[in-house]
């Protein structure tokens, strides 16, 4: 499934704590199908909250989930943003590299079989990026 853009749908694969005005996702293969055993997948999403509500997610992310290392993350699609709207900390060609300060855990989004995963906030754009895995 890739370039979902129905909230409803994405509600099947994850929790949404408060339900954003846009969304954008992808639900990929990850590793080599057709091997022996369960194929992990990823949901990638790109969450658009209004200001408000925003600020609400953030806080519910930071209440209950725990911050992890800051680094580089290398993202793709880069084309799911319109580059002039970009912020600071995003380097847009094919890829986008974010340049998080701290990357919090993405538990409030947690929703079986997707117990894993990370979200970015993009506070310019209202934005948050999940990438939920398998494990």
């Amino acid at each position: 499934m890739i370039n979902q853009t129905d909230v409803q749908l994405l509600g099947r694969f994850i929790k949404l704590p408060l339900k954003p005005e846009r969304v954008k996702f992808d639900v990929r293969t990850l590793g080599v199908e057709g091997g022996i055993g369960p194929t992990d997948t990823e949901v990638f999403a790109v969450l658009e909250y209004s200001s408000s509500n925003f600020d609400k997610v953030i806080k519910l992310i930071k209440a209950s989930a725990p911050t992890w290392e800051s680094g580089d993350y290398e993202l793709q699609p880069s084309n799911w943003f319109n580059v002039s709207e970009l912020p600071d900390n995003v380097v847009s060609e094919n890829t986008m590299t974010i340049k998080a300060t701290a990357l919090q855990s993405a538990e409030p989004f947690f929703s079986s079989p997707y117990l894993n995963g990370v979200v970015i906030p993009l506070k310019k754009l209202n934005t948050i990026l999940i990438v939920l895995f398998t494990s």
